[in-house]
């Protein structure tokens, strides 16, 4: 199983829509509070994880 999910991986694009990530970041951090712990469910690379780390809350990710 693992191998599988690695072959996805390292074929899937960086990111389908690169242009939408200010907005989507934006709009995740309206409710974001510092020290709320925060699950992200499906969290693949981490992205939401990082930009809401960095706004101080405690995130946690399954993927």
């Amino acid at each position: 199983m693992r191998e599988w999910y690695e072959q996805v991986w390292e074929s899937a694009p960086p990111d389908p829509e690169p242009w939408a990530w200010p907005r989507r970041r934006a709009w995740l951090l309206e409710e974001a509070r510092p020290g709320e712990r925060v699950l992200d469910l499906g969290c693949g690379a981490g992205r939401f994880l990082r930009a809401l780390g960095e706004a101080g809350c405690e995130p946690v990710g399954v993927e």
